[in-house]
């Protein structure tokens, strides 16, 4: 993992809990085709000891034409030469943007931060974005700014999509601009390479926090009503041949975890029964009684579904709310890992 803000300490335990790669979640029996150039997400994260479901939806791809930073911004510059990461969190509470280098000296390391923000980024972002820290871990100088807040997250992510996304990407972006009116919502794009080159994988994606009813019954995960949508469908960009066929890399991880026992109890759609329906939700096989794992799969067929929910049992105690600027921050290095691990970026 690079270095991130200290303030993250709390969030980089909860990512690396919550983001896993896309492909652990599935079933033995079917795994993701490798050579997809797009790939689209949600995942949502249910912590029954704080009654606590963190939604992540977003979109990943190493094609410029589908996903991109905006046109204005140069990123293949001298500056951006060893630089690794550059993210842009933008929410209701505040902002950020941190560039992460290698093989680079502090000093250098801040200069190309610097010019990079005040010619390229704050000019197209208009956060206001100024100096706030810089952190260092093995060969890795992440130089953090953090900026103004976005009163009208809606409006200003709309925009962003508008410069990020092909106009005609569809499928789980749909979902980006509903989740904005949530009070928690934060929007990230994020870009990512090896050091010394200018291969880029964008990514951008739409994240906010939320509650579940607690007690010991039966709890079911509406992914639907969570997204703020009425159906969901996949992207025609994330269709990859697959032997005779072609497989949609569009997937709904849902992921339970408690410090007592859950238990898979029903889904709709029904699970999948490879070979003859891939499409459906794969229960993982369980590796902790307080932990359940399960993924949904359009694989090969990409019609929308209008009923998306997974039902379990356990016990849900609240015992803690994470403050909205941590659960702000814990997105951001969600989405990056997430990102890093589809695209296996080191």
């Amino acid at each position: 993992m690079k270095p991130h803000l200290t303030i993250l300490v709390v969030g980089l335990l909860l990512a690396a809990t919550v983001i896993t790669n896309l492909k652990t979640g599935l079933a033995e029996d079917y795994q993701l085709p490798e050579e997809s150039e797009f790939t689209e997400i949600v995942d949502i994260h249910v912590n029954c000891t704080t009654a606590n479901v963190l939604v992540v939806c977003g979109v990943i791809s190493n094609n410029t034409e589908l996903v991109r930073f905006p046109a204005e911004i140069t990123m293949n510059t001298t500056e951006l030469l060893n630089a690794t990461e550059v993210r842009v969190g933008v929410s209701k509470v505040g902002s950020f943007l941190w560039i992460v280098f290698n093989n680079t000296e502090v000093a250098g390391a801040e200069k190309y931060a610097d010019a990079m923000v005040k010619t390229n980024f704050d000019p197209v972002f208009g956060l206001g974005l100024t100096y706030s820290s810089t952190s260092v871990e093995d060969t890795y100088v992440n130089v953090t700014f953090t900026g103004s807040a976005v009163s009208n997250l809606t409006e200003y992510t709309e925009w962003l999509m508008m410069e990020c996304l092909a106009s005609d990407l569809g499928g789980f972006s749909l979902t980006f601009v509903p989740i904005t009116y949530e009070a928690s919502a934060c929007t990230l794009i994020g870009a990512q390479k090896e050091s010394g080159g200018f291969d880029w994988t964008y990514g951008m994606g739409v994240m906010y926090s939320t509650t579940i009813p607690d007690g010991s019954d039966e709890h079911t995960v509406d992914v639907l009503d969570l997204l703020d949508v009425v159906s969901l469908a996949p992207s025609p960009y994330a269709a990859v041949s697959y032997g005779i066929t072609s497989i949609y890399v569009s997937t709904v991880m849902t992921i339970i975890y408690s410090n007592t026992t859950v238990n898979f109890v029903d889904c709709e759609p029904e699970q999948a029964q490879p070979p003859t329906r891939l499409r459906g939700w794969y229960i993982s096989p369980p590796t902790s009684p307080t932990q359940l794992q399960a993924t949904f799969m359009f694989a090969n067929d990409p019609s929308p579904v209008t009923a998306l929910s997974l039902t379990f049992s356990g016990v849900i105690i609240p015992e803690f709310t994470m403050p909205m600027l941590m659960t702000f921050l814990t997105f951001a290095t969600a989405f990056a890992v997430a990102l890093r691990k589809r695209f296996s970026i080191k």
